[in-house]
């Protein structure tokens, strides 16, 4: 049976952003192509309820990467983990 998975993040969502970019912008590439791809898993989500085909979208959480190393400084207070800890929290 087919299954639709999208690994996705929080960075695309509307109302985070307010909460996490109150009063500034920033990052507009990144936080707009995962808003995209939320958008199209709704869409996706839609198109193929008719068919039963589940469509999932899964976040691996806080990463501690190169790209979120200018908030290395909150990592462990945010609970940031290494990206194999990442990958491993969407596959089980």
């Amino acid at each position: 049976k087919p299954k639709m998975i999208i690994i996705t993040s929080q960075a695309g969502s509307s109302q985070w952003r307010f909460t996490q970019n109150k009063d500034k912008g920033g990052d507009y590439g990144h936080h707009m192509s995962r808003a995209a791809c939320n958008i199209g898993g709704v869409l996706m989500s839609e198109e193929l309820k008719s068919a039963a085909v589940p469509v999932v979208m899964l976040h691996p959480g806080f990463n501690r990467t190169t790209m979120t190393s200018k908030y290395a400084h909150i990592w462990d207070i945010e609970g940031a983990v290494e990206p194999h800890v990442g990958a491993k929290r969407v596959l089980y």
